[in-house]
């Protein structure tokens, strides 16, 4: 199962730039090896971690079931549900940089 692209959005370079970031195969976390977030792995994750992440810090980007989860200047964390699936993504000092730049987020958010 291919962690899918949020398909109801218009395109935008943001849009675009989360569609490459999240097309992969997902890794599964089990409960023998959780979801350690390796940066560039896409991780299939269960509702508690990806609410666990939801309410620990307001969100530094949200958008319905979107959000990006980071601690100060950092590397961000991106969280999506596709149907009853979750997922979360660490992005690589490169892919946080454009993150923001496109995105609008700021260091100090």
């Amino acid at each position: 199962m291919s962690a899918t692209s949020k398909e109801s959005k218009e395109p935008t370079n943001l849009w675009a730039f989360i569609n490459t970031l999240v097309d992969a195969e997902p890794k599964t976390a089990t409960e023998d090896d959780p979801p350690w977030f390796e940066p560039g792995q896409v991780h299939e994750i269960d509702e508690t971690t990806y609410w666990y992440f939801l309410e620990l810090l307001p969100p530094r980007w949200m958008d319905g079931n979107w959000f990006a989860f980071g601690e100060g200047a950092g590397c961000l964390r991106l969280f999506w549900q596709v149907k009853d699936a979750y997922f979360a993504r660490e992005l690589t000092a490169d892919e946080t940089r454009t993150f923001r730049e496109l995105s609008g987020v700021s260091l100090n958010q």
